[in-house]
């Protein structure tokens, strides 16, 4: 009965360490979903920079050649 009471408290303690594991993985997981977001985020508004970019210097252009 001891050695079965040592192999459960020995199983639950494992089992534990399994789950914080888990959760470990779990946490890095969600954080690199959230940087991917962010990446994405920054790509958007990069490309949206770019774009206004663009527009200005096809104005600037345009005045240039009226003047």
């Amino acid at each position: 009965a001891k050695e079965q009471k040592l192999l459960a408290q020995q199983n639950e303690q494992e089992a534990l360490e399994q789950k914080e594991i888990a959760d470990q993985q779990r946490k890095k997981a969600l954080a690199s979903e959230q940087n991917a977001l962010l990446q994405k985020n920054i790509a958007e508004q990069q490309k949206a920079f770019a774009e206004r970019q663009r527009k200005i210097a096809e104005e600037n252009e345009k005045i240039a050649r009226e003047h």
